[in-house]
């Protein structure tokens, strides 16, 4: 399927597959069946389509997406911070406030959110290689969403 693999550092392997690579895919596999693929700019206007919309779902619908293929469960969860001395490099730093003071100032909430993807009901080898990592704005667009309706409730575990 994809043949890409990078010599990175000494005996370590990276593979980066992205858009493209998919997209290279899909004209093998319309080829294959005799169809004619769809243009680039076509293909990444559907996908990006595709993703906005279901961050947006997933997010101010507190809704979970069950991946195909038993790939797992994609979702945001909420979860509480302790506040211990040990811990308080994982302490999350309110900036805005914390330049307007010039000392560091820290959230007072202790529920806080995150994106997560359930591998647990997934059934394929070497799954704890694999992570998600949510981008910046799917990130930002979790407390722009909390600040908009105070009222939204996120699940504390993602369940199929």
């Amino acid at each position: 399927m994809f043949d890409k693999v990078i010599k990175r550092t000494k005996g370590k392997l990276k593979t980066d597959i992205g858009i493209k690579d998919f997209y290279n895919e899909y004209c093998r596999e319309a080829k294959i069946k005799n169809r004619t693929p769809m243009a680039y700019s076509e293909y990444s206007k559907i996908l990006g389509e595709f993703n906005k919309t279901l961050s947006l779902k997933i997010v101010y619908k507190c809704e979970t997406y069950k991946i195909p293929y038993k790939l797992g469960i994609l979702g945001i969860i909420k979860f509480n911070q302790e506040f211990d001395d040990k811990n308080k490099h994982k302490w999350a730093v309110d900036w805005e406030k914390s330049k307007k003071l010039n000392m560091i100032i820290y959230f007072e909430n202790s529920d806080r959110c995150k994106w997560r993807w359930d591998k647990s009901y997934t059934r394929f080898k070497g799954k704890k290689y694999y992570a998600f990592k949510a981008t910046r704005l799917n990130n930002r667009l979790i407390k722009k969403a909390k600040q908009e309706n105070p009222h939204l409730d996120y699940y504390t575990k993602l369940a199929p």
